[in-house]
């Protein structure tokens, strides 16, 4: 993708690329809150999954 977009001079494929990595950004944005909240999750699980069996 990345030579193509060297290769060419045209400014609508200029655009079309700024667009797809726009889009590809939030996507990816996305996914690192979403897995950043599910790690938290996880960690909260867990943690009191280890704190209920720590007492007696």
């Amino acid at each position: 993708m990345l030579a193509g977009i060297l290769e060419s001079a045209a400014d609508s494929c200029d655009i079309s690329f700024l667009r797809r990595h726009a889009v590809l950004k939030q996507k990816v944005n996305a996914c690192t809150k979403d897995f950043k909240d599910l790690k938290a999750d996880v960690f909260n699980y867990a943690g009191a999954i280890l704190r209920k069996k720590r007492k007696p």
